[in-house]
C-alpha cells in the first residue's frame, strides 16, 4: 500500500543496520542542505525503478512447482544419499539423519530424481514452510491439515510441523472456542454461623431492587427491597442486618460500583469487615449469591398476582425457604442459625407437645391427689414439724406465713424461723393449763416425747442438743431450765383379753 518512493528507500535500507531517531525540522539541517545541494554533473537520463520491486512479494505467494522441488533435492546431502540407497539398494542404516527414511526403505522411491514416498512427494528443507503455509491456507485444523498433506507431501516430521503451525496461527487462537471450565473451587464451609456473607444485588425486578445476603454456614436468607443500588443505600441495609445478627468476619461481592466504592470501602474497615472481591466478569466465585437471586426470582413469580403486594410475598417466600431442610445441610436455616425449628402452618397437623406434656401432668396429679388429703393452715396455728436433724422427730411451732400453696414458715418460741413444706407439718392439739410457759418448754426440749394424753410431762434437759432452730437460726435464745409440771391424766380399767384368760387362771 506504501508508495513507489517508500518502496524504493525500503529496498535500499534493507541492506543496512540503523537505529531511527528522531529530529525536529528546525535542527535537521544538514538534511535539508543535501536535498538542495547542486550536482557537480547533470544528469541526462534518470534511471528508471526496477521491475523487480514487488520480488518478496510476489515469491510469498508462488507455488512449489517440480522443478524447484528437483533443484532442492539434488542440492540436499541427505536426500541424495537417500536417492542412492533406493536406486542401489539399502546395506545399512547410515547417518541418524537418514534413519527416518531407513524405517520406510519399503515406501521409498524415486522419479525424475525426486524422491517419492509412496504417491507423495518428499519436499527438501526449503519448500516445508511454504507447503505448510498452503496446507493451512484456508486455516483447518489439524486433523484436517494432515489429511491433506497426506495425499501430496512428506518429510520426516511432517505430523509435529503441522500441529505446531495450527497451534502457533495468531488467527487459529483467536477463534478457537472457550477453553474448557477449571475444576470447582468450593468455598470453605466456615466453623459457625454468620462468619462469611455473600451480597448481591437482584433487579430491577417488580420495579424495585432488593438487596440479598445469603450466609454461607446456613443458608439463610435475607432479601430487603430498595429503591437504589448506591453505597450510602448499600450501608444502610446492611447495617439494619448486622443489627440483627451482628457483624460477619467476611463479606464476599462482585465488582458492582456500590461494593468498589470508598464509601463501602471505608465502612467495612471501620466494622472489622474482611471485603473479598470475585474475579471480574465470573460470576460463578460469588455462586451462592447468584443462586439465591435465582431462587428469589423464581419464588415471587411462582406466586403470581393472587399472592398479594410485593411486601406480603415476600415474607411468605423468606417463612418458607428459611424453614425448609437445605439440601446440601439437610438442616432448615433455621436450625442452623437459631438452633430451633421455625413454626409454620404444617406444624399444626402434629399434636401439640405442651397439650402432652399438660395432660400427663394432670393424669399424675390426680393419681397422686387420691391418695392426698389436702392441708390447710392459718397464721397463728400451732403446728408439729418434722425434724431433719438430731433429736426428736417432730418439733413444735407456730405458723407465722404462708409462702407458697404447699409451704409455710413456722416460727419458734426462741424467735428463729424455718420453712416448711405441708408435708412436714401436722397440727398439735394443746389443753389448756395453768403453766404459761409449756409450749415453749415442749418447743425447746430436745428429747421430748408427743403429747397424747394429759399426764404427759415435759422435761428440760441440760445435755440435749441445739434443736432444729437453734441449728438453723444465726443466734437462737438462750433456753431456761424447766421444772417438771403434773398432768392429770384420765384413767381407765385394763382388763385382759379373753383368749389369755384361761391362760392367767392356769398359771
Amino acid at each position: 500500500m506504501a508508495s513507489a518512493r517508500i518502496q524504493r528507500w525500503a529496498l535500499l535500507l534493507a541492506t543496512y543496520e540503523y537505529d531511527l531517531r528522531y529530529r525536529p525540522g528546525t535542527k535537521n539541517s544538514n538534511a535539508d542542505g543535501l536535498s538542495r545541494l547542486p550536482l557537480s554533473e547533470t544528469v541526462v537520463n534518470i534511471p528508471l525503478p526496477r521491475e523487480t520491486l514487488l520480488l518478496l512479494e510476489h515469491l510469498d505467494t508462488t507455488p512449489v512447482t517440480f522443478k524447484q522441488i528437483q533443484e532442492w533435492t539434488a542440492k540436499d546431502p541427505v536426500l541424495i544419499q537417500v536417492l542412492a540407497h533406493v536406486q542401489d539398494g539399502w546395506n545399512k542404516c547410515g547417518s541418524e539423519e537418514t534413519k527416518p527414511y531407513f524405517n520406510r526403505k519399503a515406501e521409498l522411491s524415486c522419479h525424475e530424481d525426486v524422491l517419492l514416498h509412496g504417491n507423495r512427494v518428499v519436499v527438501p528443507k526449503p519448500g516445508r514452510a511454504k507447503l505448510l503455509e498452503f496446507l493451512h491456507e484456508g486455516h483447518p485444523g489439524i486433523v484436517r491439515m494432515k489429511a491433506l498433506a497426506r495425499s501430496h507431501v512428506w518429510w520426516p516430521g511432517i505430523d509435529s510441523d503441522i500441529q505446531y503451525k495450527v497451534q502457533a496461527c495468531t488467527e487459529c487462537q483467536l477463534q478457537r472456542p472457550v477453553p474448557p471450565v477449571a475444576p470447582l473451587h468450593s468455598w470453605d464451609w466456615p466453623d459457625r454461623p454468620w462468619s462469611r456473607i455473600h451480597v448481591d444485588y437482584a433487579g430491577p425486578f417488580l420495579g424495585q431492587m432488593f438487596l440479598v445476603v445469603v450466609d454461607s454456614y446456613s443458608k439463610w436468607l435475607e432479601v430487603v427491597p430498595t429503591n437504589s443500588s448506591t453505597s450510602t443505600v448499600t450501608i444502610a441495609k446492611l447495617r439494619q442486618i448486622f443489627a440483627e445478627h451482628g457483624l460477619p468476619d467476611k463479606l464476599v461481592s462482585d465488582n458492582g460500583p456500590c461494593f468498589i466504592s470508598e464509601e463501602f470501602e471505608t465502612f467495612l474497615r471501620e466494622n472489622g469487615i474482611q471485603h473479598v472481591k470475585i474475579s471480574p466478569h465470573h460470576p460463578a466465585t460469588n455462586g451462592l449469591a447468584e443462586r439465591s437471586v435465582r431462587i428469589f426470582k423464581e419464588g415471587m413469580k411462582k406466586m403470581g398476582t393472587s399472592g398479594g403486594d410485593t411486601a406480603a410475598k415476600l415474607s411468605r417466600f423468606l417463612l418458607s425457604y428459611r424453614s425448609t431442610p437445605q439440601t446440601t445441610t439437610g438442616l432448615s436455616p433455621a436450625e442452623l442459625l437459631f438452633n430451633r425449628k421455625l413454626r409454620t402452618k404444617l406444624d399444626l397437623v402434629k399434636p401439640d407437645v405442651r397439650e402432652r406434656v399438660v395432660k400427663r401432668q394432670q393424669t399424675q396429679k390426680n393419681y397422686h391427689d387420691s391418695r392426698a388429703k389436702e392441708r390447710v393452715f392459718a397464721e397463728g396455728d400451732q403446728v408439729f414439724v418434722k425434724n431433719f436433724y438430731s433429736g426428736p422427730k417432730w418439733k413444735s411451732g407456730e405458723i407465722v406465713s404462708k409462702t407458697s400453696p404447699v409451704s409455710y414458715t413456722v416460727e419458734g418460741q426462741n424467735g428463729v424461723r424455718a420453712r416448711r413444706h405441708v408435708d412436714h407439718i401436722r397440727q398439735r392439739h394443746c389443753l389448756a393449763v395453768a403453766e404459761p410457759n409449756i409450749h415453749q418448754e415442749i418447743f425447746e426440749s430436745d428429747a421430748h416425747p408427743v403429747i397424747t394424753a394429759v399426764s404427759d410431762v415435759v422435761t428440760k434437759s441440760k445435755d440435749s442438743s441445739p434443736s432444729v432452730w437453734e441449728k438453723e437460726g444465726s443466734s437462737p435464745k438462750q433456753t431456761k431450765q424447766s421444772s417438771v409440771v403434773p398432768v392429770v391424766r384420765p384413767q381407765r380399767v385394763k382388763t385382759t383379753p379373753a383368749y389369755l384368760k384361761d391362760y392367767v387362771t392356769q398359771k
